[in-house]
């Protein structure tokens, strides 16, 4: 998935923000993998693709501890985050 996005954070993307990132030492930009639905709910494709988002370690951490609500809608994503920011990121295709 990181190299299906081009090593970018798909939060930093849609929100029209700055991203700044470092260079690990193979050359690649740092980003890190999220799983929308956490893998311990042992759901079904919770492994797969379509449950991953790539972002940086700001948005992960936001992602882990503010998110109020994730809709699936078809091919996105949606996250809602506290008081009224809601975003949507492309799901990757199987």
């Amino acid at each position: 998935m990181k190299l299906t996005n081009n090593h970018r954070c798909q939060g930093c993307d849609v929100l029209g923000q700055a991203w700044a990132t470092f260079f690990k030492p193979d050359g690649m930009p740092y980003v890190e993998a999220h799983h929308v639905v956490q893998v311990s709910t042992l759901s079904v494709d919770v492994l797969g693709p379509q449950n991953v988002i790539t972002v940086c370690p700001n948005h992960h951490r936001q992602l882990h501890f503010e998110v109020t609500t994730v809709l699936h809608l078809g091919d996105e994503f949606e996250f809602i985050l506290p008081p009224h920011l809601a975003f949507r990121i492309r799901k990757f295709s199987v």
